[in-house]
């Protein structure tokens, strides 16, 4: 769904997407044997399931490593027009702020900047 939308909108002119994870997601306390074995038990056609890459991240990834993955994916995507810009950030459900935890690398990713920074061990963006 989410390549959908982009394409689409990338279609009326969107060039900045931002990738915004929060930090109590339900996806985060399921792990995947356990949605394969759900799904598989309630499911018209249990082998279904195989047609969906079911990546790791279902209980088996940090917030912070989750959207890594996700900016990452996204970058690679051949669907993603070069001047696109695609951000990533994590938006903490108790305190309603949106912010960068330090583990998250913020990726402005279009055809002039092909750029990761980092934060390091403090917290500040590295250069």
């Amino acid at each position: 769904e989410v390549f959908r939308t982009i394409v689409i909108t990338q279609n009326f002119g969107t060039r900045h997407f931002m990738l915004i994870k929060h930090t109590d997601c339900g996806g985060f306390y399921v792990k995947k044997e356990e949605l394969i074995k759900k799904f598989k038990a309630h499911a018209k056609n249990p082998d279904a399931i195989e047609a969906i890459p079911l990546t790791v991240g279902f209980g088996e990834l940090k917030l912070e490593e989750a959207v890594n993955r996700d900016l990452e994916i996204l970058r690679k995507s051949p669907l993603i027009y070069p001047d696109t810009v695609i951000s990533g950030w994590v938006f903490d459900d108790s305190t309603g702020k949106v912010c960068g935890n330090r583990h998250v690398s913020f990726c402005f990713l279009n055809k002039n900047t092909d750029y990761c920074r980092p934060k390091d061990s403090s917290g500040e963006l590295s250069e």
